[in-house]
């Protein structure tokens, strides 16, 4: 299952890459939940993002995330 996702977001950023000349560092919004999700099942987005996007990533939020994930820690 790995391996065809792998394949799958390979084909979009090379997609992505030809028709809207994207180029790396990607930047990549991350939304609260997703955050509370990694943290809760204690994966370093930092480190695993660059490994599945295959190419250097820039993380970027919000300032409306960080609220939101100021209220979930409640």
């Amino acid at each position: 299952m790995k391996i065809t996702r792998y394949k799958r977001v390979q084909r979009y950023l090379s997609f992505y890459r030809n028709n809207f000349h994207f180029h790396p560092p990607y930047q990549i919004l991350l939304d609260g939940t997703f955050c509370q999700a990694a943290l809760k099942n204690k994966v370093n987005i930092a480190e695993q993002m660059p490994k599945y996007i295959g190419d250097q990533v820039k993380l970027l939020t919000t300032v409306c995330v960080v609220n939101e994930t100021e209220k979930l820690s409640k």
